[in-house]
């Protein structure tokens, strides 16, 4: 397109390319749930016609459709597709992003992924995974997925997982219940300054096969917005308790610091 824009590389006010996507607002997971998906193909169009590797992102609270926020709002800074032209320009070229929009955003601003995730607890909290030991968040991805890659027919080799903030609620649901259909093609899982109202941030105990294998890279990135806010002190000891060689932190305290994770990250 490309045509400069308000973005978050540096928090509001900094400028990013606004790079090409497309909507598609009624992808089906399981049983009969839908998902909005925000879709960033690679930049050049023939890499679509061979394999690539799919990176699925799983925002927070705050963001949504540039549309559905509040105009004349600094967060709009912060919408969807604004994250998107971020993470595009972080990526390789064969990546294909695909940002998966939360089921419900209750007064407009907090993140619930409940297509993926079980009980609503209060609207300011991290919906809970349920009911225990469920596999119902792998089931809805695989769904996704099997949906998504008819669509766009494409022909997806590996699955990158990324979760930003409250979005990271996803990714530990994926990873306690795991499902073999959905990680042997999952490659990565980047969480960025995971957080949310109540424990339950990172996975419980040691990973167990699909998910511990040699060959997937797991790695945690935080601020200390997040991971030493003395409100929330899970955060800090459930990053310490979770069995990751690659964990890496990044300045700030800010908002804007917490966004700006999303330019920093180290991804491979």
């Amino acid at each position: 397109m490309p045509s400069a824009v308000a973005g978050l590389a540096h928090g509001p006010g900094a400028v990013v390319t606004r790079r090409a996507y497309k909507v598609l607002p009624m992808v089906e997971g399981y049983h009969k749930r839908f998902n909005l998906v925000l879709c960033f193909p690679p930049p050049e169009p023939e890499v679509v016609r061979g394999p690539v590797n799919l990176v699925l992102f799983f925002p927070g609270d705050v963001s949504d459709m540039d549309v559905d926020m509040v105009p004349g709002s600094e967060l709009r800074a912060y919408s969807l597709e604004k994250l998107g032209d971020t993470l595009r320009g972080r990526l390789h070229a064969h990546d294909y992003l695909a940002i998966i929009r939360p089921a419900s955003s209750p007064r407009g601003f907090f993140a619930h992924y409940t297509n993926f995730l079980g009980g609503m607890a209060h609207y300011m909290h991290a919906p809970m995974n349920v009911p225990p030991a469920s596999d119902f968040a792998c089931k809805h991805l695989a769904a996704l997925l099997a949906t998504f890659e008819a669509k766009e027919a494409l022909e997806v080799e590996s699955v990158t997982l990324v979760g930003f903030s409250k979005g990271c609620s996803v990714l530990r649901a994926l990873m306690d219940h795991p499902l073999p259909e959905v990680w042997r093609r999952v490659r990565a899982v980047h969480f960025l300054d995971a957080g949310g109202n109540e424990p339950g941030v990172f996975p419980g105990g040691i990973p167990q096969p699909p998910v511990a294998r040699p060959d997937l890279q797991v790695t945690l990135h935080a601020t200390p917005r997040q991971i030493d806010d003395r409100a929330r002190r899970w955060i800090r000891e459930e990053w310490d308790a979770f069995p990751c060689a690659r964990k890496l932190t990044y300045p700030g305290t800010t908002l804007a610091d917490h966004f700006n994770i999303l330019s920093l990250f180290e991804y491979s």
